[in-house]
């Protein structure tokens, strides 16, 4: 209960909030929260963006918004999922979208088959188709088959199941499940009926494609109103995640493979650049939900499934500044990444808080403080992208990037991607707008020029419409000098409006006269009477006989020449026997027998799963018997013989006669009293049988009120127990809607809590790295004076060294000058010892003194050197 009161508390708050700032931008105009995907293309089909001429060919998975065109030429068709509708078109078949929003999707075919899928119809939502002779809004959830055939200036509707109404010049028309009616006039007063076909080739393309979208075992993942999720089972699996919860993980990806990388970009207005993806699945992970990268893969998580989705037109960070730069030579470079869960998506158009909020909570588990907060900013126009601590920009190549020239021009990414590490994505500023200019071919798209174009003729033919469409919408070339001031933002319609349309296509500039709105109030109920298959209805004809003899105004189909037998076995097609134009002076013509084409299969498709009612063969006549009731019985009355007098002869017969008259009389009188008592009997027996019939009646009357009593009883009890199951089932979906809201809340609560902790973690590791900073300026600090410590330590033992060096040197020196001393005192010790010892040889020098003067004269000499080297 706690809970609940202050999850009450809590959303009173929130609406508050949401109305204030509401009022407070209420002048944004929000962009729709639907497009129109093409799913599905075979054979030659065309495009053309809206306001423009050109013609290219299709590319699947493109978003068709207001405006757009799409030709299915010979062979071909195509599919448009739009939300919780479908729509296909047969070859031959031109459609244009005229209106497409949250409340209305408006469509117009001027030729061609038209099968459209309804499978659920929200408060204030229209779904019409516009054809030259009629406009068909569609009244309740089904299917249906609409076939325009220029050539004999006639539509028919098929209304599988549902139903839905047509509306002409001032009268409209109910058609109802199980009927095909087929109009010849805009009054809708020339019409008629047939059989619901058995299907043809293209009925059972459809019916194929919406088996596999209603046993698609993603529908338990994900909102029915998620346009693309029939394609995701062929290529990848569901998965849950503790953290996430479903996740799905695509299967058939290359191994460098990640979200926004294979397919290009184009500029869509009022959203700006939109991605359009390569993969055949590649629509509802790209525009609706979140990427994570779980194990070392890509795995998408969808938004909340009680939500209705809203369409974004690519949900990544943009990254990119002056001053980054990954390798690209010639021009500046642009990069993105997908969004993670629980990571807000910043619109790069102007948007409303609803719309905000909206565009958040139905893709992804968020928190509205959160969403508030942001959007107080970007509602001031300030770049929030700062803000917001983006997990998948630190992936390993998450972020793609190419050069602006390949982006603008809509060059396939994978081909134009440019290489780089982590470390570089890392240095780029991050921004919700890619902020370059579109060019024209960024509004047509990687398609190359349609080898086969429509005829213009063909979208210039008059249609009528019930609903008034909006304004056609400006060439690129009106808009590019105003799109070329604000690069990367769309404008916004009050810009778009003031654009003149100088450079319209002819198809386009004439869009308001040739579209006639017709007068719904003035209308009125052109069905006289149930249309019998078969029957044709309307005012009668004019004479085309020469003596002016005219036909009765009830024509039956019947009475005309059967229809050739075809291939395509399908009464309200294209190909249906036309009649003779009423009015004209001129003798009946028979339709020519068209073949269609064969589609190139050899077995025969298989029956439509479901049962068409009243399912004959085309051209059986259907009557009317009235009811034979019997005559009532009819008594019959009692002849009796009146009594025959005859004249008496004479007295004795008078007597006799007389006798016998009175016996007769008596037999008279006992007979009519028998009479009289057998009427009394049959009286009281009539009476009796009366009061049994009363009795019976009465018991019978007993009976049925016994039997009202009782009907009304079980009814009674069925009411109560429906009402008790009704009960039950509110009461659960009370339950689980309280349940999903504590889900949310303890969702929003939990994501407080685990913000909250990341960021404690995040202050907890700020704390720690600081300390971890100042341990290391510590530790820093220490080793510097250890340093300076060993530094003067080691300084010492140097001085120390040099010290003992110059001792060591100086005691070296004392030893040599004492050695020097004592090789002195040596030498003079020799010298004086010498000189002793020439004083005692002094006898003996004399004798030696006698000899040879050349001898004495050598010794001198030697002795002269001897003294001079001891004096050295």
């Amino acid at each position: 209960m706690f809970m609940l009161t202050r999850y009450a508390a809590w959303l009173s708050g929130a609406l508050l909030a949401v109305a204030a700032i509401g009022v407070a931008h209420a002048e944004y105009v929000d962009p729709p929260s639907r497009v129109a995907r093409l799913s599905y293309t075979r054979g030659d089909v065309s495009f053309s963006p809206g306001g423009e001429s050109e013609w290219v060919n299709a590319t699947r998975n493109r978003p068709l918004i207001r405006g757009d065109r799409l030709w299915a030429g010979r062979g071909a068709l195509a599919e448009l999922q739009a939300g919780n509708a479908t729509f296909r078109v047969d070859e031959g078949t031109s459609l244009s979208i005229i209106n497409l929003d949250d409340e209305t999707a408006q469509v117009e075919i001027t030729q061609g088959t038209l099968n459209l899928r309804v499978g659920r119809i929200y408060e204030g939502q229209i779904f019409e188709v516009d054809t030259p002779t009629l406009a068909f809004v569609v009244s309740r959830p089904g299917e249906y088959r609409i076939d325009v055939d220029a050539r004999e200036n006639h539509t028919t509707v098929a209304v599988w199941d549902g139903g839905g109404e047509a509306y002409g010049d001032k009268a409209n028309f109910r058609i109802r499940e199980g009927e095909a009616i087929r109009f010849y006039d805009t009054r809708l007063t020339d019409y008629e009926a047939f059989d619901i076909p058995r299907p043809d080739e293209f009925d059972r393309f459809c019916s194929e494609r919406n088996a596999a979208m209603e046993r698609s075992a993603s529908r338990r993942y994900v909102s029915e109103d998620l346009i693309g999720y029939s394609d995701l089972d062929e290529y990848g699996s569901w998965t849950t995640e503790s953290d996430y919860g479903a996740v799905w993980y695509p299967t058939r990806v290359a191994a460098d493979w990640a979200p926004y990388r294979d397919g290009h970009w184009i500029w869509q207005e009022p959203w700006g650049w939109t991605w359009v993806d390569d993969s055949a699945w590649g629509f509802a992970p790209f525009h609706y939900g979140r990427w994570a990268y779980v194990r070392n893969r890509w795995g998408w998580i969808p938004g909340p499934i009680a939500s209705r989705p809203v369409y974004a037109p690519a949900l990544v960070a943009f990254v990119g500044g002056h001053n980054w730069s990954v390798g690209i030579t010639a021009g500046r470079p642009i990069g993105w990444f997908p969004l993670g869960p629980r990571e807000i998506y910043v619109p790069p158009y102007r948007s409303s808080r609803g719309y905000f909020t909206s565009v958040n909570v139905t893709n992804t588990v968020i928190n509205n403080t959160y969403i508030t907060n942001i959007y107080n900013d970007y509602s001031r126009g300030r770049n929030v992208t700062g803000q917001i601590n983006y997990f998948n920009r630190g992936v390993n190549g998450a972020v793609t990037a190419v050069s602006t020239d390949a982006f603008v021009n809509s060059r396939g990414v994978r081909g134009a991607q440019v290489r780089f590490d982590r470390d570089m994505a890392m240095r780029g500023e991050t921004s919700q707008v890619a902020t370059i200019a579109p060019v024209s071919r960024s509004v047509l798209g990687a398609g190359r020029a349609a080898s086969n174009a429509p005829q213009r003729e063909v979208f210039d033919r008059a249609v009528v419409a019930r609903t008034a469409p909006p304004r056609e919408i400006a060439s690129f070339a009106d808009r590019q000098q105003a799109l070329q001031r604000t690069p990367g933002r769309a404008l916004t319609p009050e810009v778009a409006e003031t654009l003149p349309s100088r450079g319209r296509s002819a198809g386009a500039a004439n869009a308001p006269q040739r579209v006639r709105v017709i007068d719904d109030n003035a209308a009125r109920n052109a069905r006289t009477l149930d249309a019998e298959p078969g029957s044709r209805g309307g005012p009668p004809p004019r004479s085309r006989a020469p003596d002016g003899a005219s036909n009765p105004p009830g024509r039956v189909a019947t009475d005309r020449e059967a229809p050739p037998s075809r291939d395509r076995g399908n009464a309200p097609s294209r190909d249906m026997p036309t009649r003779d134009a009423p009015n004209r002076d001129a003798p009946s013509r028979e339709a020519p027998n068209r073949e269609a084409p064969v589609r190139g299969r050899d077995a025969q498709p298989t029956e439509r799963d479901f049962t068409r009612p009243n399912v004959r063969e085309r051209g059986e006549p259907t009557i009317r018997r009235e009811p034979i009731r019997e005559a009532p019985n009819q008594r019959e009355a009692v002849q009796r013989e009146a009594p025959v007098d005859r004249a008496p002869r004479d007295a004795a017969q008078r007597e006799d006669a007389q006798r016998g008259r009175e016996q007769m009389q008596r037999q008279q009188q006992a007979e009519r009293e028998q009479a009289q008592r057998q009427r009394d009997d049959e009286q009281r027996g009539r009476e009796q049988m009366q009061r049994q019939q009363q009795a019976e009646r009465e018991q019978t009357q007993r009976q049925r009120d016994d039997e009202q009593r009782g009907r009304e009883q079980m009814q009674r009890q069925q009411q109560e127990q429906r009402e008790q199951v009704q009960r039950q089932r509110d009461d659960e979906q009370r339950g689980r809607e309280q349940m999903q809201r504590q889900q949310q809340e303890q969702r929003e609560q939990q994501a407080q809590r685990e913000q909250v902790q990341r960021q404690r973690e995040d202050e907890q590791r700020g704390r720690e790295q600081m300390q971890r900073q100042q341990q290391e300026q510590r530790e820093q600090v220490q080793r510097q004076r250890e340093d300076e410590q060993r530094g003067r330590e080691q300084m010492q033992r140097q001085q120390q060294e040099q010290r003992e060096q110059q001792q060591a040197q100086r005691e070296q020196m004392q030893r040599q000058q004492e050695a020097q001393q004592a090789q002195r005192q040596q030498q003079a010790q020799q010298v004086q010892q010498q000189r002793e010892a020439r004083q005692r040889e002094a006898p003996q020098q004399q004798q030696r003194d006698q000899a040879p003067q050349r001898g004495r004269g050598n010794r001198d000499d030697g002795d002269d050197r001897k003294k001079e080297d001891d004096r050295r």
